[in-house]
């Protein structure tokens, strides 16, 4: 049985639930806030819940201050667009700070020496691929591996092999591009982070760059743009079939110019991060 690991930045969540009030007035922001090429901030909002979810380099240890609720806090309040979500009249916390290290991509293949390598034992979701919880695929995969699997076992009742042979087939192809989409997206964002943005063929970009810097920006400004990249982050289409939408990828590169950009200050650096963590320490007892 192969074995793929990968680590993955680390990731600082923070659950919120809104005001039943105030949730009409609430406007989600209109795209992912990038720190600029060293961190990121996103939002997921579910009905009233959302998390606020902080992507850092997991090769900056002062970065480990932000599981601290001020720290978290301060920093949070320098972005324009998701602060607002976070304020005393919008939404109040259910969760505290839930900070997420030593993550790691993980990829088991189903077969060993091309059979399933213990018969009635079936792998789904985390267990047989475990990705970055930045995106939040495992419960996308379970979902489809427990449909599958029931299907699986209903057909093939009696003979096991037949059941891993057949799951392994079903679940496969989709499971291991989950994994190497989430996989090639960490090495890409890690690099930019460091100030080393990979080259590729989708605007001068590798194609995890150009999803995250290029498409998922024009999301706000093109329907077509939007449903291709939504239904690809959701789940609703396997990762790979975006990189064959030639024509969303024309139609991407066409509005390149178009796509509206942060204005300054929407965000703080890496740099203004590590001073209101610093500011932060300060202030904290012991």
């Amino acid at each position: 049985m192969s074995i793929e690991i990968l680590t993955s930045p680390s990731t600082v969540p923070r659950l919120l639930t809104t005001h039943g009030a105030d949730r009409a007035s609430l406007r989600a922001p209109s795209r992912t806030a990038s720190l600029a090429a060293r961190g990121e901030l996103s939002s997921r909002t579910l009905q009233t819940t959302f998390a606020i979810v902080l992507g850092v380099l997991a090769t900056e240890p002062r970065f480990k201050a932000l599981a601290r609720e001020s720290a978290y806090m301060k920093v949070l309040s320098k972005f324009r667009s998701l602060a607002p979500f976070a304020a005393h009249d919008v939404s109040r916390p259910i969760t505290g700070v839930l900070a997420m290290g030593s993550l790691s991509n993980v990829f088991r293949s189903p077969f060993l020496d091309g059979r399933p390598p213990v018969l009635g034992l079936h792998s789904v979701g985390d267990s047989c691929c475990h990705t970055n919880p930045l995106f939040a695929w495992g419960l996308c995969l379970g979902v489809d591996h427990g449909f599958e699997l029931g299907r699986v076992i209903h057909e093939h009742a009696e003979d096991l092999e037949s059941q891993g042979l057949a799951f392994a087939s079903l679940t496969e192809a989709e499971t291991e591009q989950c994994y190497e989409a989430v996989a090639e997206e960490d090495r890409d964002r890690t690099l930019t982070w460091k100030g080393k943005q990979p080259p590729g063929r989708w605007l001068g970009r590798g194609f995890a760059g150009f999803v995250r810097q290029c498409a998922a920006p024009a999301v706000v400004v093109d329907p077509e743009v939007a449903r291709a990249v939504l239904r690809r982050a959701n789940l609703l289409d396997r990762p790979r079939e975006l990189e064959e939408r030639d024509d969303i990828i024309r139609r991407v590169a066409e509005l390149e110019d178009k796509v509206p950009r942060p204005p300054p200050g929407a965000f703080p650096t890496r740099e203004e991060i590590l001073e209101l963590i610093e500011s932060s320490n300060k202030g904290s007892p012991g």
